[in-house]
């Protein structure tokens, strides 16, 4: 059986991790949630959604991801799209 002066700092540890875990969830909550950026326009071309612009590996993390990992997703997302407009304005200027 394990002494009282080996449980003590176990507890401890134990109810800090319990404590920050309650925080971490608490914020997550109070932070503002992100919409999803589908647009009901779901064609995959080249393993990326026309649509939304989103990867399969980032439509399928969505719904599991924090606020966080979302605005990372939206950030590539949005890069991922203004490099297919860039694309498109040079396959226009060919013509």
């Amino acid at each position: 059986m394990a002494c009282r002066s080996t449980r003590q700092p176990l507890l401890r540890i134990l109810r800090a991790a319990t404590l920050k875990k309650d925080r971490d969830m608490i914020q997550e909550q109070q932070a503002p949630s992100v919409e999803t950026p589908c647009v009901r326009i779901c064609k995959i071309e080249n393993d990326v959604c026309i649509g939304c612009h989103r990867t399969l590996d980032e439509i399928g993390a969505w719904m599991n991801a924090n606020s966080e990992e979302k605005l990372a997703i939206l950030a590539a997302a949005a890069q991922r799209h203004e490099s297919m407009a860039i694309d498109d304005q040079d396959l226009s200027l060919e013509f």
